[in-house]
């Protein structure tokens, strides 16, 4: 089940990989 939450939680570590790259 894709929700939100996890939309928000794949964002973040994104996020958090992309910036730190």
């Amino acid at each position: 089940m894709n929700t939100i939450r996890e939309k928000i939680l794949l964002s973040e570590i994104c996020n958090a990989v992309c910036y730190k790259s």
